[in-house]
């Protein structure tokens, strides 16, 4: 009846009106070898110019209309509507030019390039135009990539013109346009960025067109197998996304965690042009820092966002120190079905009915919320994704539900609670603890403390940990001093950094002003007190007396309780640990340890490890 491009249009345009119509039970997609039908179960004439009305809404103007009705005739077959891997590869999307272009030079090889495309439903050819002539073997492998793309059931036609320009290789970054969060293809950006940018940037983009069936199916069970080595770390980790705001000083972030990732700014904002004057770094600082494995970047949004330099800088220490969009969306929607175990997968139409019938049923008003929101996500979440990337993944996530859940006006709240969403969902997606932006102008906290709410599972950690209170707390409890050399710092944290420092210092960060000084003068009292005995203990030596002072003073009962010193003398565990304390930071700075030397001073493990922070940053500002 018709051809399989517009038949795949009609099909995908039938998939968007039954999830905008979730209220009415459709039946299916119909036709009598003449005519399409859509069979709704309506009850009157009012609903039927509802459906009407919806459908027209977003139906193509060239795509031949289906007729609505609520009743089956015998000469009625159902249309089977798209399958996963048909929907993924966007079978039936009604492209704009720019779009169009994006899509086929991201899929045919560089070889090819430039070249020029044109294809109409009308004559159901497509007109690929490049500067050379095609053997029969490359016309059929560009055929394939393009029918892979979702270009399926044309006539390909391909011409010759040997003075086609080469693509200028500049893309101007426009804001507050339409379609500017579209990913930008390497192709086009040849001289605009450096060879080592672009090859990453490649990478990225022969990892989505390899991996996207598996990532939106849900059939890659973990981020091992969708980040780069330098991403895996087993350490504890946090996400800081200066993408628009500037952030706070890169030492109370490392002081916290093992490894902070960050999503680079973008040009154009107040902080592109003082990447290192925010975090208080020197370029030099931050290359040595990506080395030791501390410093690890991505970039969520189309490349032309970003600057060169700061890339080039980054990816010539360590290939693998920065991610791109699609990467980054792979993890980010991978960890969104993991915590959901519904959103995020790409399904049938069929399926998706038979997943929000139920919902639409139910005489809970929240269910039934919570399938329109997934209606609305699921009608077009694959095409926005391979579209625009990571950029708007959380439209594939429980934004939209927190939105809903949010108090006083939604469309108001609506970008907040997208902008935080996201940057939560990226963190879930790389394994690490999100640090919200907060401030004392505006913060993320709230937003941030919604959506987490609703993803079962999430790491509280960072719950507690307002960035606001970061210097603040840092300097009262470890004595951090920011101006102390970065590099002399992580020198000293490789020795003594515990993955629950973040744990400790979250609990405080929630207390009062009042409450915060009162625990202060007890951290500090105790610790006091640790500092005496340690000196005390530090007179001893081990060399040719101590074992006997050790015995003597065991057999006449000369040691208190904890092994406190009595008399002089002190017991030869409490020596030990103190030795080990002074002399062998390797062993001394271990859970065992930590454990031990709170049971030998009578103060609890987290005081400590306080303690054990403090006396490195005391001697590094000396």
């Amino acid at each position: 009846m018709y051809t399989i491009p517009i038949m795949d249009n009609i099909r995908r345009e039938y998939e968007e009106f039954q999830l905008r119509t979730i209220e009415f039970e459709h039946l299916g997609l119909y036709s009598n070898e003449s005519e399409l039908f859509a069979v709704v179960k309506y009850s009157n004439e009012a609903e039927r110019e509802l459906l009407e009305r919806t459908y027209e809404e977003f139906r193509a103007l060239a795509s031949p209309p289906f007729s609505i009705v609520n009743c089956l005739d015998n000469s009625m077959k159902k249309v089977p509507l798209r399958t996963v891997n048909e929907r993924i590869r966007q079978n039936g999307e009604g492209y704009t030019h720019n779009e169009a272009a994006q899509v086929l030079n991201l899929h045919i090889p560089k070889k090819y390039h430039p070249f020029h495309f044109d294809f109409k439903w009308g004559t159901n050819i497509f007109k690929l135009t490049v500067r050379r002539e095609l053997s029969v073997d490359e016309k059929s492998e560009i055929q394939l990539i393009c029918e892979a793309a979702g270009f399926e059931g044309y006539d390909y036609q391909f011409e010759v013109d040997s003075d086609i320009k080469d693509y200028p290789g500049v893309i101007d970054f426009k804001p507050n346009v339409s379609n500017n969060l579209i990913l930008i293809s390497s192709g086009l950006v040849s001289n605009q960025y450096s060879t080592i940018v672009l090859e990453q940037l490649e990478e990225d983009e022969d990892f989505w067109l390899t991996n996207r069936y598996k990532v939106f199916s849900g059939e890659i069970e973990g981020r091992s197998s969708l980040l780069p080595e330098g991403f895996r770390s087993s350490h504890q980790s946090c996400f800081v996304d200066a993408s628009v705001f500037p952030r706070q000083n890169l030492r109370n972030y490392l002081t916290l965690y093992r490894q902070v990732i960050i999503a680079l700014p973008m040009s154009g904002m107040s902080n592109s042009n003082s990447f290192f004057n925010s975090f208080q770094i020197s370029k030099f600082e931050m290359q040595e820092l990506i080395s030791r494995g501390r410093l690890r970047f991505v970039v969520p949004q189309s490349i032309v966002r970003y600057d060169n330099q700061l890339m080039s800088d980054i990816l010539s220490v360590d290939r693998n120190a920065l991610i791109f969009s699609r990467r980054l969306a792979a993890s980010t929607l991978n960890g969104i079905q993991k915590r959901t175990r519904f959103l995020g997968y790409s399904f049938s139409g069929d399926a998706q009915q038979e997943f929000i019938r139920p919902l639409v049923s139910s005489s809970n008003p929240t269910l039934r919320h919570l399938a329109k929101l997934v209606a609305r996500q699921w009608a077009d979440f694959e095409y926005v994704i391979n579209r625009e990337g990571a950029t708007s993944v959380y439209k594939a996530g429980l934004a939209g539900f927190a939105t809903l859940l949010a108090s006083g006006d939604s469309a108001r709240l609506a970008p907040e609670i997208h902008t935080a969403a996201s940057s939560f969902e990226f963190s879930q997606g790389l394994g690490a603890h999100h640090v919200p932006f907060d401030s004392e102008k505006y913060s993320e906290i709230n937003s941030c403390q919604l959506v987490t709410s609703l993803y079962n599972g999430v790491k509280p950690v960072s719950d507690g940990l307002m960035e606001s209170q970061l210097e603040t707390l840092l300097g009262a409890i470890l004595a951090v001093n920011n101006d102390m050399s970065i590099l002399s710092l992580d020198d000293e944290l490789s020795e003594i950094h515990d993955d629950r420092i973040a744990d400790i210092i979250a609990r405080y960060s929630s207390l009062t002003s009042e409450e915060l000084e009162k625990e202060l003068y007890v951290i500090n009292k105790q610790i006091r007190s640790i500092e005496r005995s340690e000196d005390k203990l530090s007179r001893f030596d081990l060399k040719g007396f101590l074992p006997a002072l050790v015995g003597a003073g065991a057999a006449l009962g000369l040691f208190g309780p904890q092994g406190a010193v009595v008399g002089g003398l002190v017991p030869f565990g409490v020596w030990l640990l103190n030795y080990l304390c002074v002399n062998a930071s390797s062993v001394s700075n271990s859970h065992i340890f930590t454990k031990l030397n709170s049971i030998n001073h009578g103060a609890s493990e987290d005081i400590v490890l306080l303690h054990n922070y403090q006396k490195t940053f005391k001697s590094l500002s000396n």
